[in-house]
């Protein structure tokens, strides 16, 4: 026998070892319970039940059932949600090694969906604490569920979206955008080229989202430096640690008539052994959107999105792997002014590998551990008619992170985590006379958080240290190129008052930090899917911005009524000002990056509440103005006042509701900015929702704009010449398995 051949054969006695030891531990201590209603006695299956502690999550299913197995010692937090039931908190401690805790969860019926889903702090969920401040999920996430993820939540007070095109939206929120919003999925920046400009769309397919969160406040800066508006991040789950106990998944049906779209997707969690295996993939496809006046031609699209990995859950952690590929060909429209005759195609593309491991730790002060590595490789492509390549992105992002959680700490806070990231990004482009340029960022963050009876204390301190480094060292109408360092101090604090569960009130400070990026600093060159000619500024320095939100919500057995309000100043706000002159080379309008002190201040408002016979009121409303503050003009580009106003209706299994969407006219225009109208749609949906001991089945049928109006969103860059979407029929069937 070769040394070849032993080494082969001690290391598959070790897989077999690690194997039969894995399936010997996860019989250990257990929680086992059944969800079931508190009026009727009767099991509730897809419940949805999470383990906040250790990040896992389960279904019940067959009777109502779950089981987490494979635990330590110590108290938990399970968190349980189910459609038309309100959200429900528990507590369970395991005493011992072999403890098996069984128990009866009941839940309480409600109208309100908003309900479904509480945001929970570890031991009360009156406060936020570590946890986003708003969920998107189950029914509410299916109902919105559109082809964007900018679509999916433009009905969240404070949202809007940004876009050249509905394949290209970009969310918006309280008038911040691009480079000034994180979007993260699974936690990690998504690596492409979508907070560059308008015309890139972001690499997430909303088909295969199971949650989507806006984070804000003081948690928002283990994420990003720059969180005045807040970090949305889209969950898929696939790093739920739990071991299945069979396959569970779901599979997805999709159509438009507006596109004569149509997508498909399915997602599985295969328990293997001690290993949770998982596989998702989905396909979608569009025609050329119509408007109420004509087609919109070259919006077409083709979307692949294929991930699969794998996960090995043991008693003191989780350690798990992922690939994925995404795929996104889609056009833009062209024929006038400032944009190319035919329009142009865009194809990009983006391979994503991933390592993730958790391991949670007896210990005084250290109470868990988070480890993330990412490897992104990006590549953009806009191809103009004949073939012609005009522009050309390609970004390689390699990252790391790590999060420690702990408990007390110097005998003051309650619990907090302490943050380590950093990355390095190379980034090239052809046909915007960009130079390579190689980016090092490193990132220190400390969140703690303190209780003192109905107060919690939270606050957040990041550092960040960036380093841009651009190849040659050429004079352009940008400046001379060179090396630049930014170096960052952001974070913030707020103050909760909840003496029950019926009212809250907040009060927040925010210091945020901006670096430029390579487009604003070096960028001087024609950019045809932007309809624009674009030059940066090297001697930029970085945004810098203070903020202060008042924020209450009164709750209810009726409903909730909640609002915000807001105000942040920015200075050196950058932004691609329209110099009114062309470049006449390239026929196209000339725009500039500069710097200048902003003043963004607005209001948000929501109210949700049970009325008579099952129907209930729903209401948003999000206001915001952008002022220069030397000038006192208004900066371009932000939202007018817009909301929402409906009602819904519950009559089992069957939810349906009308709801007017609105907005005023918009006449607080930047600089070579056109003013827009405001308009009035309406929109109709009908759920159905119905299961049986092993699936759960949903249909959703939507119709956008009735009455085929015809009206513009005042943040389109193609609102001068084409309206938004006309009346669209949208059928959606999800299977839970």
């Amino acid at each position: 026998m070769t040394i070849k051949d032993r080494r082969r054969r001690v290391g598959l006695i070790l897989l077999l070892g690690l194997i039969l030891f894995a399936n010997n531990s996860l019989r250990a201590s257990c929680i086992v319970g059944q969800v079931i209603d508190t009026a009727i006695a009767q099991p509730v299956n897809w419940a949805t039940v999470r383990v906040l502690e250790i990040n896992r999550a389960e279904p019940s299913h067959d009777g109502g059932r779950f089981q987490f197995c494979n635990l330590r010692p110590g108290t938990y937090t399970l968190v349980i949600n189910a459609l038309g039931y309100r959200s429900e908190q528990f507590s369970i401690r395991i005493v011992s090694e072999t403890d098996t805790v069984k128990r009866t969860f009941e839940l309480e019926e409600t109208l309100l969906q908003t309900q479904e889903v509480v945001i929970v702090a570890r031991n009360d969920n009156r406060f936020t604490g570590l946890y986003p401040s708003r969920v998107l999920s189950g029914s509410r996430l299916q109902q919105q569920l559109g082809g964007t993820l900018a679509a999916t939540i433009a009905s969240e007070p404070g949202v809007s979206q940004q876009s050249m095109g509905p394949v290209t939206a970009r969310p918006v929120l309280r008038g911040m955008s691009g480079n000034r919003l994180a979007i993260l999925e699974d936690g990690i920046e998504t690596g492409d080229a979508s907070a560059l400009s308008a015309d890139h769309a972001v690499t997430a397919d909303p088909l295969a989202t199971e949650r989507i969160e806006i984070v804000r406040g003081p948690a928002s800066y283990l994420y990003s430096s720059n969180a005045l508006g807040g970090v949305i991040n889209i969950s898929r789950e696939s790093r739920i640690a739990n071991l299945p106990d069979q396959i569970h998944g779901w599979a997805t049906l999709q159509g438009e008539s507006v596109s004569r779209g149509i997508a498909g997707g399915t997602s599985l969690r295969i328990p293997v052994g001690p290993f949770a295996l998982f596989l998702q993939g989905s396909y979608r496809t569009a025609n050329d959107v119509y408007t109420p006046a004509e087609k919109l031609e070259n919006t077409n699209l083709e979307t692949i999105d294929l991930s699969a990995g794998g996960r090995y859950p043991f008693r003191d952690g989780s350690i798990g792997v992922e690939a994925s590929y995404y795929q996104n060909h889609y056009g833009l429209p062209g024929g006038f002014i400032g944009a190319h005759p035919n329009g142009v195609s865009v194809e990009m593309n983006r391979w994503q590998y991933t390592g993730s491991a958790e391991f949670y730790l007896d210990s005084r002060f250290i109470r868990s551990i988070k480890l993330d590595g990412n490897y992104i490789r990006y590549h953009h492509r806009e191809i103009e008619s004949g073939g012609v390549i005009g522009t050309e992105y390609g970004i390689l992002t390699s990252s790391g992170a790590l999060k420690l959680y702990h408990d007390r700490l110097a005998g003051i806070f309650d619990q907090g985590v302490i943050g380590l990231q950093g990355s390095f990004v190379d980034f090239a482009a052809n046909g915007v006379q960009i130079p390579q340029t190689d980016e090092g960022h490193v990132a220190l963050s400390l969140f703690e958080e303190k209780r003192l009876h109905d107060l919690v204390l939270s606050g957040a301190i990041r550092f960040d240290y960036h380093r841009v480094l651009p190849s040659g060292t050429d004079t352009t109408d940008a400046g001379v190129v060179r090396n630049r360092q930014f170096i960052g101090l952001s974070g913030g604090i707020t103050l909760s008052y909840a003496p029950d569960r019926a009212f809250s009130l907040g009060l927040t400070l925010s210091r945020t930090w901006r670096k430029p990026n390579v487009q604003e600093l070096f960028s001087d060159g024609p950019h045809l899917a932007a309809y624009s000619y674009e030059v940066g500024n090297v001697n930029l320095e970085p945004e810098t911005g203070l903020g202060i939100e008042l924020s209450s919500q009164i709750t209810s057995e009726q409903g909730f009524l909640a609002a915000s309000l807001f105000r942040n100043s920015i200075t050196n706000y950058i932004i691609p000002q329209a110099t009114g002159d062309t470049n006449f080379r390239t026929f196209l309008p000339l725009y500039q990056h500069l710097g200048k002190d902003a003043l963004l201040t607005g209001a948000e408002v929501e109210l949700e509440w049970s009325l008579i016979g099952g129907l209930t009121g729903i209401g948003t409303l999000g206001w915001v103005i952008g002022a220069d503050q030397e000038t006192d003009s208004p900066l371009p580009w932000i939202p007018p006042l817009n909301g929402r106003v409906g009602l819904r209706h519950q009559f089992d299994p069957i939810l349906s509701g009308i709801t007017l969407r609105w907005a005023s006219s918009q006449d607080r225009v930047g600089e070579f900015e056109e003013p827009t109208s405001g308009y009035v749609v309406f929109d109709l949906f009908g759920q159905l929702r119905f299961n049986t001991e092993s699936t759960l089945h949903t249909i959703v049928i939507s119709i956008d704009n009735i009455f085929n109006m015809e009206y513009r969103n005042h943040l389109s860059r193609i609102k001068a010449v084409y309206p938004e979407p006309g009346r669209n029929l949208r059928l959606l069937y999800r299977l839970y398995f």
